[in-house]
């Protein structure tokens, strides 16, 4: 597992849930052989092999097997600070999805969720690059339940899913997961993922603050930019592009400015990753059309604009590259 990351919050929260189960959280970290000091910096990062030697202590101290569901549902706020704020400060619940799913992947360079669009249908799909010797399962638990939360929390309901569905088998009893996730439980299925109504997305957001979401922004990609993620750049290059579309596309330059590095850096850096400026940015008007197309019907002059394009000809251009199908054949196969 070289080169894998784990949130130091998450850790945190592991030792949370032993100290519930009454075990004392230095005498723990003494039994995994991981130095206190390894996690006082709670925005930071720790090899997941430390990690997952803390969290498999825990199981095995507090014989218990399902630690990752029940660390996803307490998920105290002030121990996650500026992220929650991040998260929480957006106006819309799809905002605010996209900045939980965007730090779970930064926080944690194992972890890839994706939102699919079907009609009426929406589904949060996680992937992971870890086997189940590594925790997959605990992993997979606790970060549904981030998202869990995430939407709960935003749309104020706490009936939102039709279905959970999880790769694993069942590792408490049932009830248990459907009391936390409020909604059928699946197990031995295809994928982890949530499954909701894709209506939701498009609704304000209930916990939409008052704090300057720019500032916030800011705070967090100061925080995150020199984490050791390998393809890190590339993920807070897109998240950047995804909330400054409108109106005008960034540009290579003025993206490289607000992430303060100059822009040759930028692309040698994009490059290393594999990618490339107008590859993301390509990428991400793919898949903000989706969301908008699936919530209120918005105009061809209003996708367009809100994509970045300087007219609605050059967005059906791009949208018949991607697709294969103009957009009001999608909206009517999407019915």
């Amino acid at each position: 597992m070289e080169g894998v990351f784990e949130g130091v919050v998450n850790t945190k929260q592991v030792l949370r849930c032993g100290h519930n189960a009454g075990i004392d959280s230095e005498e723990l970290l003494a039994k995994a052989g991981v130095s206190s000091t390894a996690l006082e910096n709670l925005l930071g990062q720790i090899s997941y092999q430390d990690h997952h030697r803390i969290e498999t202590e825990c199981h095995r101290i507090a014989g218990e097997a399902s630690i990752g569901l029940h660390q996803g549902f307490l998920l105290p706020e002030e121990d996650f600070g500026i992220i929650a704020k991040a998260v929480y400060s957006k106006p819309t619940v799809f905002g605010a999805l996209q900045m939980a799913m965007r730090l779970v992947s930064t926080y944690n360079n194992y972890a890839h969720p994706l939102i699919e669009i079907q009609g009426e249908t929406a589904r949060l799909r996680l992937s992971q690059t870890l086997s189940e010797d590594y925790g997959r399962a605990g992993r997979s638990e606790y970060h549904l339940n981030i998202f869990r939360a995430t939407l709960q929390n935003t749309t104020g309901k706490n009936q939102v899913f039709s279905e959970v569905r999880f790769r694993h088998k069942a590792k408490t009893a049932m009830s248990e997961y459907e009391r936390i996730f409020q909604a059928p439980v699946s197990f031995g299925c295809l994928a982890d993922e949530l499954v909701f109504p894709a209506d939701l997305i498009s609704l304000p957001s209930a916990t939409a603050s008052s704090a300057d979401p720019d500032q916030l922004q800011k705070k967090m990609e100061e925080v995150i930019a020199d984490f050791p993620n390998g393809e890190i750049l590339g993920k807070i290059v897109r998240g950047y592009l995804w909330e400054n579309l409108t109106g005008t596309a960034p540009t290579v330059e003025s993206t490289a400015e607000a992430l303060k590095i100059r822009p040759r850096t930028l692309q040698y850096r994009l490059r290393r990753e594999g990618t490339g400026f107008h590859e993301l940015l390509e990428e991400v008007r793919r898949d903000k059309t989706v969301a908008l197309m699936a919530g209120k019907r918005p105009t061809l002059d209003d996708l367009a604009y809100q994509l970045g394009y300087s007219e609605p000809r050059a967005f059906q251009r791009a949208f018949r590259r991607w697709t294969s199908t103009t957009p009001s054949q999608f909206r009517l196969n999407q019915r």
